[in-house]
């Protein structure tokens, strides 16, 4: 009896306790989810094809997708005229995600693979790449959390203030901790990109936290040892009486 009862209450133990990090939300842009994952402004091809802020599997762009990474999101030389638009030029390009609830996670995160070329950055110029989380629950309060500057006239590589560390053409993963306080949250990136040779590259955007325990399931394992303990007193007495 007490051996079931304790098995019955590992099993409710084990269900509630956080397994770890979950995936919450991952894009990947395999397929276009343009006006329902996210939404994108400024965004298509320009100059015959030449400059770009679109969904790419690597035939525009020099990256090379590592294995089962399939299409990513690309941009060159943002400062064109695009989806054959007759608008003055964006100089900034931008890709929103839309609302994830966060709701019942705790210890979270957001995390992206980024690439760019190297020594083609313009350090005179106003290019970047500017990572921010959005917070849909505060009115779409933007929150900065990362942003990737040419960094000098000879070190003209992309560099995170973060982390400190240059974009390369090997998609790399960068990893934020998000605060606890938020409900719905998503992303958006802003480029800049002015240059005939200024290519980058964003992919598997994953947002992930630890699942809290419902308050029910943590009641009823306390009520379950408490169930044991008083069992196995009772067996001691009985034990003792015999």
């Amino acid at each position: 009896m007490r051996r079931s009862l304790a098995i019955s209450l590992l099993g409710l133990w084990i269900a509630a306790t956080p397994a770890g990090a979950a995936l919450i939300y991952n894009e990947t842009f395999t397929t276009n989810g343009s006006g329902t994952r996210y939404t994108v402004t400024g965004g298509g091809v320009a100059a015959g094809n030449q400059d770009y802020w679109t969904r790419s599997g690597g035939a525009i762009n020099p990256f090379t997708p590592a294995p089962g990474m399939g299409t990513y999101w690309a941009g060159r030389d943002l400062d064109e005229n695009f989806g054959g638009t007759t608008a003055i030029p964006r100089a900034v390009q931008t890709t929103s995600a839309s609302a994830v609830s966060l709701a019942g996670y705790t210890a979270l995160t957001m995390s992206i693979l980024l690439a760019a070329n190297t020594n083609a950055w313009e350090s005179n110029q106003p290019d970047s790449l500017r990572l921010y989380m959005v917070n849909y629950s505060a009115g779409g309060a933007l929150t900065l959390l990362d942003t990737f500057l040419p960094t000098g006239l000879v070190d003209t590589n992309l560099r995170s203030t973060v982390y400190g560390t240059s974009l390369s053409a090997t998609f790399t993963r960068y990893t934020y901790n998000l605060p606890l306080t938020i409900g719905n949250v998503g992303f958006r990136l802003e480029a800049s990109a002015t240059g005939d040779l200024e290519f980058l590259g964003f992919d598997d955007i994953r947002i992930e936290g630890t699942l809290v325990p419902e308050p029910s399931s943590g009641a009823l394992v306390a009520l379950g040892l408490l169930i044991i303990g008083a069992s196995a007193r009772r067996a001691r007495t009985r034990s003792l009486t015999a």
